[in-house]
């Protein structure tokens, strides 16, 4: 059985934030500093630490929140939560149940979870519908050398990568000045 998660919002401070996610394999889009760009675009960022019986943090969760119009709020929480600790799929439904239910924000408003774990209808994720499809995110293991990597990519995208090699594609470095990445 679950024990009591309550969320915490918007209380964690991004020492607490970062340092937690610096010890998982979060996405770039749960990192504080994306949030602070988020909201330097006009988006409304609300930060969620989800914790069991008062004292365990089971996870975190960075969610970026537009009007649409006068009328409601589009909430998206991209590739969280993310898990600190290793969480049964009871205690997985109940986080995402807590947030959804607590969210400081009025109503009308649609909280949107896009999950950076397997969605093949399996573990806590089956009682939720897919309302889009996944995004085109590629990861790779950069610590394997490059036949390794070859070897695991899908044949037919290591064919179009040998089409791409041999062709007259070239590649051209851009700036070196950091300068250049800030509005990344």
């Amino acid at each position: 059985m679950t024990r009591a998660i309550s969320i915490s919002w918007n209380e964690i401070s991004r020492a607490d934030w970062d340092g937690a996610l610096a010890k998982s394999h979060a996405a770039y889009q749960q990192d504080w500093a994306y949030g602070d760009v988020l909201a330097k675009k006009g988006a409304q960022i609300h930060r969620a630490a989800a914790i069991k019986d008062g004292k365990t943090v089971l996870a975190l969760a960075q969610i970026a929140v537009r009007r649409i119009g006068l009328v409601a709020n589009l909430c998206l929480c991209t590739n969280g939560p993310v898990w600190l600790t290793d969480c049964s799929d009871a205690e997985k439904a109940g986080v995402v149940k807590a947030i959804k239910a607590n969210l400081p924000l009025n109503w009308p408003r649609l909280l949107v979870f896009t999950p950076a774990e397997d969605v093949s209808g399996e573990g806590y994720l089956k009682r939720f519908k897919r309302v889009m499809t996944g995004e085109a995110t590629v990861q790779l293991d950069l610590t394997q050398n490059e036949s390794e990597i070859r070897a695991q990519m899908d044949g037919k995208w290591r064919n179009r990568l040998v089409v791409a090699e041999k062709s007259d594609l070239v590649y051209v470095k851009g700036g070196v000045r950091p300068s250049q990445y800030r509005w990344l």
